[in-house]
């Protein structure tokens, strides 16, 4: 039986539930050192850390015209092991 390895470079992953026009969005977002490396300037180029993310928006009606949307996505380091 074959083996198979994925490996991946970047993934994102988003759930949204809504309901009376109330919803609610947590979300995931992935991007390996060795893409950053490749394709941006990595700041943690030095450490093996990409960038691992969750975040969260939701949103809600005030009144029949307005409505109360935020988003919240605070940085964490991923971190991998550097194979020592």
């Amino acid at each position: 039986m074959t083996q198979v390895k994925m490996k991946f470079s970047k993934a994102n992953a988003t759930l949204e539930y809504r309901n009376d026009g109330v919803f609610v969005q947590p979300s995931y977002r992935y991007v390996s050192s060795g893409y950053l490396t490749n394709y941006v300037a990595n700041p943690n180029k030095d450490k093996r850390d990409g960038i691992s993310q969750l975040g969260l928006s939701v949103g809600f009606p005030v009144s029949d015209s307005i409505d109360v949307k935020s988003g919240l996505l605070p940085r964490h380091e991923c971190q991998q092991n550097a194979g020592k």
